[in-house]
């Protein structure tokens, strides 16, 4: 069986070539995507979902982050 490793960026566009995944964006600065239905349920006080992966700069980044985030580290058991 042949393995093939791809890096970060070619797993991403791959991903996006598929249509699995939408373009990175910045939950922070331009909100987390949804669709009219999601942002709807979201007004009326539901609270559908949005999966997202966290990008890390480095080793330390991720060991900060995940420190300081709960969530994080009760799905990674």
């Amino acid at each position: 069986m042949m393995t093939y490793h791809v890096d970060y960026d070619e797993w991403v566009r791959y991903g996006q070539s598929r249509g699995w995944i939408g373009p990175l964006v910045c939950s922070t600065h331009d909100g987390i995507p949804m669709s009219e239905e999601e942002e709807a349920q979201w007004e009326d006080g539901d609270d559908p979902c949005q999966w997202i992966f966290r990008r890390y700069n480095d080793e330390d980044h991720k060991f900060s982050v995940e420190n300081n985030h709960a969530p994080t580290r009760w799905r990674q058991a």
